[in-house]
């Protein structure tokens, strides 16, 4: 079965990139991201360090950036920003090592500045 990502389409699209692929092509995306060796490699890493990735983990969402985590929440994928599916991808595989950090990195405080940036490189 399909991981639930989205409810519906937004009624609204503030924020929008220009060429901004639509809503549920980017929906489709985040689905076909989530089968990229890389994503699957680095969600069984987040497994493996104790860390669970459910099922409603990754959501399509429109908002300011091209996308972000949030520890307890997330990943957002910002569909108002993305424009090919190797886009989706990447915004994935970057927040699923802010993911692992998170895991790992005991302590992290991701409002400390300093913290943030060891987790960015």
């Amino acid at each position: 079965p399909k991981t639930p990502i989205a409810e519906a389409p937004p009624a609204s699209r503030p924020h929008v990139t220009r060429n901004a692929m639509p809503w549920e092509r980017c929906v489709a995306g985040v689905q076909l991201a989530l089968k990229d060796p890389k994503v699957v490699f680095l969600r069984e890493q987040i497994e493996k360090a104790g860390c669970t990735v459910w099922p409603t983990f990754f959501r399509a969402a429109i908002c300011t950036s091209s996308g972000n985590y949030a520890s307890g929440v997330g990943v957002q994928v910002c569909c108002n920003h993305m424009r090919r599916q190797d886009e989706i991808t990447q915004v994935i595989i970057h927040e699923l090592v802010h993911v692992y950090d998170d895991c790992v990195v005991k302590n992290i405080d991701w409002k400390n500045c300093a913290h943030q940036a060891c987790s960015e490189v």
